[in-house]
């Protein structure tokens, strides 16, 4: 049996939050009015269309809703439901389809609220739109939050503050500055390893591993574009869906096999001082965004960044016991 889950809550209380997590735990479609319309609309400070705007797109969101409940799969929904007579006309709809329903209500605080709106304000991710104090009141005046026992609904689920925090930034600022720098100075160790190195240590089986040093260092630069690309995707998109690839069928390639290393030495010098330039320029909100890797699950900028200053160093540190004559495995 399909589920419906109504995400209710006001601005700021964390629906995005909890709809996404929920879509990765259940594979579920997750809807979201603001998400579409920010990109219908032309001008974000055009409140007056933006709110015009609104019933339609929930009204297509929920026809689309209803052909995927009827085909047996999940569906999130982010509309808030700020009144009861709303949320008792989609389950009714739903349990109509076969479907249970699960009602998810976010209660927070009005000072919560707007300590969250203000931080988002100032940075307004894609997908969201500013909203002031007075909006916010206004809206809470409407808000008719449900009861734990509200009739019709399968389950009532209260989250509160504590149960649903927002992605937070948890490494320390010296700890990103050692990590940022890491990546720096990968490039300049690299080419110092690689220069000392001749053919036959290139072409030499890596220790442990099936790839030669010269296919070593070509994966290391196919591996942090697609990284720089992952880092790109995460600050200009909702919450992507990235790509994984094939790191051993990529190192069989002709390329990987046969070109001079100093190719992939260019592409590191390059990739690596924009990718430093743009981690240097982040704000705490945005360190926080995060993507969803199907194999990995959910994954943060912080996290990327602690995973490929260390795949950095795990490289150089393989290449330094080959050049040592070292052949223990890593």
């Amino acid at each position: 049996m399909p589920t419906l889950s109504l995400i209710c809550g006001l601005p700021g209380a964390g629906k995005t939050t909890l709809a996404r997590r929920l879509e990765q735990e259940r594979a579920a479609l997750r809807l979201s009015p603001d998400e579409w319309i920010a990109v219908i609309l032309a001008d974000h400070a055009d409140t007056a269309e933006r709110d015009r705007l609104r019933d339609p797109v929930e009204s297509l969101q929920w026809d689309l809703a209803r052909r995927v409940l009827a085909l047996g799969r999940d569906v999130i929904l982010e509309n808030g439901f700020w009144s009861r007579e709303e949320r008792a006309r989609y389950r009714a709809e739903a349990q109509a389809l076969g479907a249970r329903v699960e009602l998810h209500y976010l209660a927070a605080s009005r000072e919560v609220l707007w300590e969250r709106l203000a931080r988002r304000n100032a940075q307004l991710p894609p997908g969201t739109f500013a909203v002031t104090e007075t909006d916010l009141d206004t809206w809470a005046g409407w808000f008719e939050p449900p009861a734990a026992d509200e009739p019709g609904f399968e389950t009532v689920v209260v989250h509160t503050p504590a149960d649903n925090k927002e992605e937070r930034p948890t490494m320390s600022s010296d700890t990103r500055r050692a990590r940022i720098d890491r990546l720096a100075a990968l490039p300049d160790e690299l080419a110092a390893l690689l220069s000392s190195m001749v053919d036959a240590q290139l072409d030499a089986p890596a220790p442990g591993d099936p790839w030669t040093v010269r296919q070593v260092a070509h994966h290391i630069a196919d591996s942090h574009m697609n990284a720089f690309v992952r880092t790109k995707l995460i600050l200009t998109e909702d919450h992507p869906t990235l790509k994984p690839y094939d790191q051993d069928a990529w190192a069989l390639l002709p390329d990987s096999k046969a070109m001079p290393v100093e190719s992939s030495l260019a592409i590191l010098r390059g990739v690596h001082a924009r990718w430093v330039r743009l981690f240097e320029a982040l704000s705490d909100e945005e360190w926080g965004r995060t993507a969803h890797h199907p194999e990995n699950g959910t994954v943060t900028l912080e996290g990327m960044l602690a995973s490929y200053a260390q795949h950095s160093d795990d490289h150089l540190a393989q290449m330094r016991r080959i050049l040592a004559g070292d052949g223990s495995d890593a």
